[in-house]
């Protein structure tokens, strides 16, 4: 998963990564669930270290807490 969901809301954070040339910005709603948005299409919605994230193939991504699966 891309985050992990320890901030307080309100949260707002963007970035980059110089080796993937990857941007991305995150967003925390009222109900604490970050969703994080790549420059390459992908999307990911977490909260407290679970969440959803699919890649911009397709794939999408489950993690729980004590599992984590992709298809």
């Amino acid at each position: 998963m891309c985050s992990n969901g320890e901030n307080a809301a309100g949260y707002n954070a963007a970035g980059y990564n110089a080796k993937t040339g990857t941007a991305w910005k995150t967003q925390q709603n009222q109900n604490g669930v970050k969703t994080t948005h790549g420059s390459k299409g992908g999307e990911a919605k977490t909260k407290n270290g679970m969440g959803v994230a699919q890649g911009p193939n397709g794939k999408t991504c489950v993690k729980g807490k004590n599992n984590a699966d992709c298809n």
